[in-house]
């Protein structure tokens, strides 16, 4: 590390950096470290003697680059295309071109000691990470600064860096001596997961960074612990970002402060993931299944209260996945074999006494200082008020949320005044609890020091906030918290406050409303403040039954226009629906567990739109309260626990649970009218019992008569055009379909109108395959910008591949078959993927594999899919694909393949298929939203 020339003579407040960095270094040491030596040394002159000449400052050499600052933009860009330059130009003798990449960014910095602190330096160097060898990109800021005409800039757009803060837009430098053409820059949108913004700077943890990483490499599970707001969620959180390159199916974060037992761990992967229940496995087991072939970092956030539920987990994937790598937090280690432990200790705080250069390096106080300035406060402080600041820091123990906390006051408190309430405030901090560890007592310091200093009201607000176990609006808050002490403005006016002092973190939410969270140290607080005060119970109530007016109004709101941002609303508060329903039904009071009922019943309609959060899984666990209560609360829950049966293969029990739900009769006043017999007459038609399916296909459509909603209708008569189209029934299918789509056009919601377009896919199918085509691929287009159609995609896929194979489309076929048998498996709905398969068999014997259609073929008719899916017209069908293969293969390798397929598993069958039906080697590209 070189010093800088003058440090005198340095930029100070707004800087340009230079960072650069040689690409593929270390590659390079490795196959020519004789000529290397050699090579860097003329490397460092072109580069370092382009910055000097250019009126730039060497603040330090990094590793094969340079970190550089200065005065002005214009000359910090001349500097870079000078050394590209300079570095194109070199004929490079025994190594081979040179690439450098460049990034440059401008913004405020502190300069102490020659070397400069501050998010602007952060930026820069992110900046340079995200680049290709031989590129030179810069940030909107330096853009703004650059006289007109002083160099060529290409757009590149918005992108994600990685140091997780907000995307920062960025340009090219375009120069004739220079390469224009690159690769997409290697940022964090260029690869899968969802890895969540960070607001605020990442402070004094690049040490544990690097070495996080270097463990990754050689251990599939790294766990992080250390006490509660030592900062082991950033740290993981960094860490994803820093390592997401190496994963081809990118970085997961899975947030486990909402759930409490080994069902909700697998909810939330599983979920997070896209990831649904396969037919006879677990939840947990179909995790895994997913996890097997798949390369991903997945981040376990918050399980100090999950150890052994997380360590089964991680065990599984450690045994079963050799792909994954997985990241944990926790208060303690998870004791599985192979797991590498990292204790996330406290930042480094000052020494008492220490001088100011030396408070100011010090990791803790770097923090207050970022923090103080987020909070608006100017820290042009005092000798006296930065040793006061390194004072709170010591006595927090540099635990970074109390040093939050701390900071967070310094609008309103000079850190004197902070570091005089400790005496008074952190008395619990030398105390003793019994089953407490130390550092717990701290941290419960901080924290009941920071909400000592709250208002009365706040307080009371703060406290009833406990009740939410994620995510809430401003509405909810009211609820909850308002009651019969204070008014809607008080509250919310208490609300913004949390805010503003860090008790409660405000984030966008998905329709630009502002959604509200806790950190869970504060979360566990403000529940034991509910708990003592007695109010637990009460508060809970007013939670369960704001949710139940709540669902009240999701549900009318899937049938508007809007539908989508129900639906994403519905995903966001589904934390809350769960802990409102489990609560509810528990209670020993039968009108406690009636507003759990009422929720589940007129939320009934999004389990069939997307099931993949869980509300089956309820409806589940609600079937005992729902025996007693009354039919239009028993009948929905009925339906999607008989949903559930039918979707993880239970033909037996759905149709027990869709028959007692039916048993009812019609009830008007039910969240979900005639969902049952919809259901109901699917069962039927997958069992190849077309009796019973027309019969009470016949009974959906009386009932539709008498009902006073499009939405309902729509869903209903395009399930039965489905039903009719492959039954044959053309007339009738064409009629259900032609009803669906005015009821959906009425109503104006896409979930409607993707239920009809599937309707009029099959209604047409037969005897106009081009418009049939054209039905099917609009609801996948619908379903790509809205994820609305979720429970029965794959058969639409299926459809579509199979028209395009028809059409003599056999190249385009083959992606939408590839993923409906993928959705299929994904989603747990092993009909669908049976169905697809059937589809599948004969373009797969017309394009030249008749030994992969017998193999499959086998899988259905004797094997692992055998009785699956059995519906009308299959077997004729099947009949001829077989004459086919027996005429290319002859009748001994049939037998011998056919053979093949019925040994399958279900997992190796689909696996099979899945491979033969990928028509590019690749991932196809028509694969809908939240498949993968």
């Amino acid at each position: 590390m070189s010093a800088p020339v003058d440090a005198r003579a340095m930029p100070s407040g707004t800087v340009t950096f230079l960072f650069t960095d040689l690409e593929g270094s270390t590659r390079l040491w490795q196959d020519h470290p004789d000529a290397m030596a050699d090579a860097l040394a003329r490397h460092d002159e072109l580069v370092g003697g382009a910055i000097v000449a250019h009126g730039g400052h060497v603040v330090k050499t990094t590793g094969d680059g340079f970190h550089a600052a200065f005065d002005a933009a214009h000359d910090a860009i001349a500097a870079a295309v000078s050394a590209q330059r300079g570095v194109g130009a070199e004929a490079w003798a025994g190594t081979g071109p040179l690439r450098v990449r460049m990034g440059i960014h401008t913004g405020p910095a502190d300069l102490r000691d020659g070397d400069y602190y501050g998010t602007a330096v952060n930026r820069a160097a992110r900046l340079m990470s995200v680049a290709h060898g031989g590129q030179i990109v810069l940030s909107l800021a330096t853009e703004e600064l650059l006289p007109d005409g002083t160099v060529e800039l290409v757009d590149l757009g918005e992108h994600a860096l990685r140091d997780l803060s907000r995307p920062e837009r960025v340009f090219q430098v375009a120069h004739p001596d220079l390469p224009r053409e690159f690769p997409r820059l290697a940022t964090l949108d260029a690869f899968g997961g969802n890895l969540p913004v960070q607001v605020t700077s990442f402070v004094g943890r690049d040490d544990d960074v690097a070495r996080i990483d270097g463990l990754l490499d050689a251990a599939a599970l790294v766990t992080l612990i250390g006490t509660g707001g030592v900062g082991k969620t950033r740290l993981a959180v960094q860490v994803a970002a820093e390592t997401l390159p190496r994963f081809r199916d990118g970085a997961w974060f899975c947030e486990l402060a909402p759930v409490d037992d080994a069902e909700g761990v697998a909810q939330v992967v599983a979920t997070t993931l896209g990831c649904v229940q396969r037919p006879g496995l677990s939840l947990t087991e179909s995790v895994i299944e997913y996890l097997k072939v798949r390369s991903l970092l997945l981040v376990l956030d918050n399980c100090e209260h999950l150890v052994d539920d997380a360590a089964d987990l991680a065990e599984a994937v450690l045994r079963s996945c050799p792909d994954v790598r997985v990241i944990v937090t926790s208060r303690e280690a998870l004791d599985v074999a192979g797991e590498r432990v990292v204790r996330v200790r406290s930042l480094d705080a000052p020494d008492r006494g220490s001088s100011r250069d030396a408070l100011v390096h010090a990791a803790a106080v770097r923090l207050f200082t970022d923090r103080a300035i987020d909070a608006g406060a100017a820290v042009t402080w005092s000798d006296a008020q930065w040793s006061a600041v390194g004072e709170i820091c010591r006595r927090v123990d540099g635990i970074p949320l109390a040093i939050e906390l701390a900071a967070a006051r310094v609008t309103a408190m000079s850190p004197a005044d902070i570091a005089a309430h400790l005496d008074e405030r952190f008395r619990l901090l030398t105390g003793k609890r019994r089953g407490r560890v130390e550092r717990h007592q701290t941290l419960r310091g901080t924290v009941e020091w920071s909400y000592d200093l709250l208002a009365e009201g706040e307080r009371s607000v703060f406290d009833r906030l406990g009740v939410f176990p994620g995510s809430f609006d401003a509405a909810a808050t009211v609820a909850v918290a308002g009651g019969d002490t204070a008014d809607g403005w008080t509250v919310i006016e208490a609300l913004g406050s949390l805010v503003a002092k860090s008790m409660v973190v405000a984030d966008d939410g998905h329709d630009g409303a502002t959604r509200y969270s806790m950190l869970e140290t504060l979360r566990q607080y403000a529940r034991e403040r509910l708990e003592d005060s007695g109010d637990a119970d009460r508060c809970r109530r007013r939670h369960a039954d704001h949710y139940a007016a709540w669902a009240n109004g999701a549900v009318r709101g899937l049938g508007q226009p809007d539908a989508p941002r129900w639906l994403d609303c519905f995903r966001a508060e589904f934390d809350n629906v769960r802990a409102a329903v489990e609560w509810a039904i528990e209670s020993d009071a039968p009108a406690v567990r009636e507003v759990g009922l009422r929720i589940l019943g007129s939320l009934a309609e999004f389990a069939n739109v997307d099931g993949s959060l869980g509300l089956q899984g309820l409806a589940v666990l609600a079937l005992p309260a729902a025996e007693a209560a009354a039919p239009e609360l028993r009948i929905p829950v009925l339906t999607v626990a008989g949903y559930a049966a039918f979707n993880r293969g239970d033909l037996v029990d759905g149709r027990r649970l869709l028959d007692a739900a039916i048993a009812e009769g019609v009830i008007l006043s039910s969240a979900s009218p005639l969902e049952a017999w919809q259901l109901r007459t699917l069962v039927a038609l997958v069992s190849g019992d077309v009796a019973t399916a027309l019969a009470l296909a016949d009974e959906v459509r009386v009932g539709v008569e008498v009902l006073d909603d499009d939405f309902f209708r729509a869903s209903l008569l395009g399930g039965l055009a489905c039903y009719m189209g492959i039954l044959g029934r053309v007339e009738q299918s064409r009629r259900d379909a032609e009803r669906a789509m005015a009821a959906a056009r009425r109503c104006g919601s896409p979930v409607a109108m993707a239920s009809a377009l599937h309707g009029s896919a099959w209604a047409l199918q037969r005897e106009d395959p081009v418009g049939s085509l054209a039905a099917a691929e609009q609801c996948l287009d619908l379903n790509r910008e809205f994820v609305v159609l979720r429970g029965s995609i794959a058969a639409v896929h299926a459809l579509a591949g199979g028209l395009r194979a028809r059409l003599g489309d056999e190249a385009g076929a083959f992606p939408h078959l590839h993923d409906a048998v993928l959705v299929g498996r994904d989603h747990g709905v092993r009909s669908q993927l049976a169905s697809a398969l059937d589809w599948s068999i004969g373009p797969l014997a017309r394009r030249g594999d008749p030994a992969a259609a017998a193999i499959l073929l086998g899988g259905l008719t004797d094997g692992s899919l055998a009785g699956v899916a059995d519906f009308p017209g299959v077997e004729d069908a099947r009949a001829r694909v077989h004459a086919r293969i027996e005429a290319a293969l002859g009748a001994e390798d049939t037998t011998r393949l056919l053979a093949q397929g019925a040994a399958m598993t279900y997992d190796e069958l689909v696996a099979y298929a899945l491979e033969q039906l990928r028509s590019d080697g690749g991932t196809p590209a028509g694969a809908s939203p939240g498949t993968r």
